[in-house]
């Protein structure tokens, strides 16, 4: 099962919004059934192409994790804001809202695949 991550550089959190997937991953074991792809996004034309709404922006299966996608930006440097569920705005989702994304909509995927398929990248 292949998760794209897909950052850009100039947004601060995107060293920790894939650190916190990576983590995610570990504690729900499917850190071994899942290739995370670390998708570059250096410039406008690489955005609007990707449909980039802002970093970090997690998709497999070509949707995005949280199925609230923003408004295709197309803006390269854009940082995506979540809501946790206390209604705060943060850069990286919560640890929670990962764990149920991760379970909702990773698991079942992996298990159809067999649980055999793929390895982690970093």
């Amino acid at each position: 099962m292949l998760v794209e991550y897909l950052y850009s550089p100039s947004c601060p959190s995107w060293k920790e919004g894939l650190t916190r997937l990576l983590e995610v991953l570990e504690e729900e074991g499917l850190k071994d059934h899942v290739e995370v792809r670390r998708v570059l996004v250096p410039d406008e034309e690489t955005a609007a192409r990707l449909r980039f709404p802002g970093t970090p922006t997690y998709r497999a299966l070509g949707e995005d994790l949280f199925g609230d996608t923003p408004a295709d930006r197309g803006d390269h440097e854009a940082c995506r804001a979540y809501i946790t569920p206390e209604g705060r705005v943060s850069p990286i989702p919560s640890r929670a809202m990962l764990k149920g994304a991760v379970r909702s909509r990773l698991r079942p995927a992996v298990q159809d695949l067999g649980e055999g398929q793929g390895t982690e990248r970093r």
